[in-house]
C-alpha cells in the first residue's frame, strides 16, 4: 500500500468515528482505586515538601498506575507491573523510619496498595478479553499507549492471533476495517488515534476512577473551521461507574513525567568550556546534555524512511519527543570525528594539530586578556562578519575554523598570523572531516538495514558497532522527554549519554 492510499483510508476511517462515535468502557477496580487515592496523596506531599524527599517513591508508584492502565494483561505477561510495585514497597520502606508518623501513614497506603495491585490481574484486561472473544479476534485490532505496552500486550495475545498496534509507531500504516480496543482513557494516546484512525471503530477501555475522559482533539482543531468533532459514548463495566470526587485539588498527570534539576541562573554567561544545554532523558536509562553551541544539527534516524535514508543531520530545535538520536558512547560524535580526520590526514597530522593548537590559543589570550565583548567589537571593525561565533565556539578544539573564507581569514590577521598554511590545513581537515562524516552516516545505515528495527521500536534503544575507528559504541535511542529549562553545563559533557537516575520509569 502506498501513502496515497494508505491516507484515503484514514479518511475513511475518520469519517466512520465521525458517524458512530467512540466507546468510553470504564471498569469498576477497587484496587486501581485505592492505588490511585494513594498517588493522590502523596501527589499533595510532594506539593507541600518539594519533590526531594519523595523523588524516589514518586517516580515508580506513578509508573506503577500508568502501567496498571495501559498494560491490562496479566501478571503472568506483566513482569513490569510487579517490577514497579516492588520499587514502590520498598522506597516506602526505606523512608518509613526517616519520616514523622503522619507521613508514615501515606508510606503504609502506598505500600498496601502496591502490594494488592501485584497479588491481583488488572480488571480492565478481564474485559478486554472477553470484548476481544465476544468480537471475534480476526476482526479485532487492539491499539497500545507506547511501544513497550504494544509489546506485553501482543505476548499475551498472540495465542488468539490478535493483531496489536502502538498508536503514532514507526510501523503503523496500514488501517484496519476493524474494532479497535484502546487499554487506557483517551486523554493518555496519541491525538492520532482519532484523528488519523487506523480501526473505522474504536473503544477505550480505562478503570472507572479515571476521571479525565476527554476525546483528544487535533492541535489545530481550535484554530480550523469545520473541524471534526469524535463523539464519546460512556458504559459501565461493574458496579462503580463514575470517578471518585478529589478530595483536594493537585495537578495529578496520569502518565509518568520526569521531575527535573534546577535551572542554572540565567543571569550567569557560559564560559569557554561550558555551553547552554536542555537534559534529554533517553531511553535505555540514559540522558543527554543536548546544545546548539557546536552546530544546529544532531545526528538523528528516523524509521519511516526507505533503507538507505534513514540516517540524518537534523535540526536540534526539531527534536521532539519520540525522535530517534544517534549517539556516540563515551564521547560525543563531533570528538570522534574530529580525531577520525586528524588520522586521515596521515603525515601531515602533527603540523595541522600545531596550526590549529597555535591559532585558538591566541585567539583564547586576546579573550582572556581583553574581554569578549571587546574581541568582538575589534573582529567586527576587522570585518569579521560572524565575530560573536569567536567568543563561543571558534576556540573550541573541535572546531576547525570559520565557516566564511574571509572570516577565517581576518580573523588570522587580527591575531597577527599568517594565513598559509594554517588556512589550507584547517580546511582541508574540515573536508576530511566531512568525508569522515559522511562514511559513518552510511557503515550506520548499512548496520541499522541489517538491524531488527521492531527490537528498537519495541525497547526504544539499539545499540550498533560500525567498523570506523572511534565509533564501535554506538546507540540509536528514543527521545523520552525534553526538559523545559537550560542548564548550564562543561562543554565536554554535551552530547555524551550518560545513565539517568529513575529513568526506567518514564519507558
Amino acid at each position: 500500500m502506498n501513502r496515497i492510499e494508505a491516507a484515503v483510508q484514514r479518511y475513511a476511517a475518520l469519517a466512520a468515528l465521525e458517524r458512530a462515535g467512540v466507546e468510553l468502557v470504564a471498569v469498576s477496580d477497587p484496587v486501581g482505586a485505592r492505588l490511585n487515592r494513594a498517588v493522590r496523596q502523596i501527589r499533595l506531599a510532594v506539593r507541600d515538601d518539594g519533590p526531594e524527599l519523595w523523588e524516589d517513591l514518586l517516580r515508580p508508584a506513578v509508573a506503577l498506575r500508568w502501567r496498571l492502565i495501559t498494560q491490562p494483561q496479566p501478571l503472568a505477561y506483566n513482569p513490569g507491573l510487579g517490577e514497579a510495585a516492588t520499587a514502590v514497597i520498598e522506597a516506602a520502606g526505606r523512608m518509613r523510619s526517616a519520616v514523622r508518623p503522619q507521613t508514615a501513614v501515606l508510606l503504609d497506603a502506598i505500600a498496601d496498595a502496591a502490594r494488592e495491585v501485584a497479588a491481583s490481574d488488572p480488571v480492565a484486561g478481564g474485559v478486554l478479553l472477553q470484548s476481544i472473544e465476544d468480537v471475534g479476534a480476526e476482526q479485532c485490532v487492539v491499539l497500545a499507549a507506547r511501544p513497550r505496552a504494544a509489546a506485553g500486550l501482543a505476548e499475551w495475545l498472540a495465542k488468539l492471533g490478535v493483531a496489536v498496534v502502538a498508536v503514532g509507531g514507526v510501523r503503523q500504516e496500514a488501517v484496519f476495517s476493524a474494532q479497535g480496543y484502546a487499554p487506557g482513557p483517551p486523554a493518555v494516546f496519541n491525538p492520532s488515534v482519532v484523528t488519523a484512525p487506523t480501526v473505522t471503530a474504536l473503544c477505550f477501555l480505562f478503570p472507572a476512577w479515571i476521571a479525565d475522559r476527554s476525546i483528544p482533539r487535533s492541535a489545530i482543531a481550535a484554530f480550523a473551521e469545520g473541524t471534526l468533532e469524535i463523539r464519546g459514548r460512556l458504559f459501565g463495566e461493574g458496579s462503580a461507574q463514575m470517578p471518585e470526587p478529589p478530595a483536594e485539588a493537585v495537578d495529578d498527570q496520569l502518565r509518568p513525567l520526569p521531575i527535573w534539576s534546577t535551572p542554572h541562573d540565567p543571569m550567569r554567561r557560559p564560559r569557554s568550556d561550558e555551553v547552554v544545554a536542555h537534559r534529554v532523558l533517553l531511553s535505555g536509562g540514559l540522558a543527554v546534555h543536548l546544545d546548539t553551541e557546536e552546530g544546529d544539527r544532531i545526528r538523528s534516524f528516523n524509521p519511516r524512511l526507505p533503507p538507505g535514508e534513514r540516517v540524518i543531520q537534523t535540526e536540534v530545535t526539531a527534536i521532539r519527543e519520540g525522535s530517534y538520536l544517534v549517539l556516540r558512547e563515551g564521547q560525543s560524535e563531533v570528538r570522534a570525528l574530529y580525531d577520525l580526520a586528524i588520522l586521515l590526514l596521515g603525515a601531515r597530522a602533527a603540523e595541522a594539530e600545531a596550526s590549529q593548537r597555535q591559532w585558538k590559543e591566541r585567539l583564547q589570550e586576546r579573550l582572556d586578556r581583553l574581554g569578549r565583548d571587546a574581541v568582538v567589537r575589534a573582529l567586527e571593525q576587522a570585518g569579521v562578519r560572524r565575530a560573536g561565533r569567536a567568543a563561543r565556539t571558534w576556540t573550541v578544539p573541535t572546531v576547525t575554523r570559520p565557516q566564511a573564507d574571509a572570516d577565517f581569514e581576518r580573523l588570522l590577521q587580527w591575531l597577527d598570523l599568517p594565513v598559509h598554511p594554517a588556512f589550507e590545513l584547517a580546511t582541508e581537515l574540515r573536508r576530511l572531516r566531512f568525508q569522515a562524516g559522511q562514511d559513518v552516516r552510511q557503515q550506520l545505515e548499512d548496520a541499522l538495514a541489517a538491524a531488527d528495527l521492531a527490537q528498537l521500536e519495541r525497547e526504544g534503544h539499539l545499540r550498533i558497532d560500525i567498523p570506523s575507528p572511534g565509533f564501535r559504541g554506538m546507540i540509536a535511542t528514543r527521545v523520552l522527554a525534553i526538559s523545559p529549562t537550560p542548564e548550564i553545563v562543561p562543554r565536554s559533557d554535551a552530547r555524551v549519554p550518560f545513565p539517568a537516575q529513575g529513568a526506567q520509569w518514564h519507558e
